[in-house]
């Protein structure tokens, strides 16, 4: 073997593609040292489009750590009708929604409740803590009908 053969390949090579192919397939069977191929193979730019979906935060490395539990728990799913990288970024994508959606939803009601909030909470009135109340419980409400 030469020192070309050691280098790893291009994630998008044809000859990733087939190796691709073979991990996938033992993965499908639940072989886990495939999926941690797959997984060092794939990690880093899940972690890129995460990271610029989410605005360049933290949350990054957290919504990988999530696609890849994602992907080990369901891979029967995957069907092979797209490439891995797509099916991945597919989970990434639909992941980032979620919690872009939640952050959109949490600042709205939120803001508002703070917005109507007594400047102390020792002078709420009865009225102000039941309207307080019943905001809370439609929150909890709508968040739990939200998809997963």
């Amino acid at each position: 073997m030469n020192a070309t053969s050691l280098a790893p390949l291009p994630v998008n090579s044809p000859i990733a593609e087939v190796e691709d192919r073979e991990l996938i397939e033992r993965f499908v069977r639940g072989d886990r040292l495939a999926f941690e191929q797959l997984v060092d193979r794939h990690q880093k730019r899940v972690v890129r489009l995460a990271s610029r979906l989410l605005g360049w935060t933290d949350s990054g490395e957290d919504v990988t750590q999530e696609v890849f539990l994602a992907a080990y728990r369901h891979r029967g799913r995957f069907r092979g009708e797209a490439s891995f990288w797509t099916y991945l970024a597919t989970i990434t994508t639909n992941r980032c929604r979620t919690i872009t959606r939640r952050r959109w939803l949490r600042e709205r009601v939120f803001g508002s409740m703070l917005a109507t909030a007594p400047a102390k909470a020792g002078e709420a009135s009865g009225e102000a803590r039941l309207q307080t109340d019943e905001t809370a419980r439609e929150v909890r409400h709508a968040v739990a009908a939200l998809p997963t």
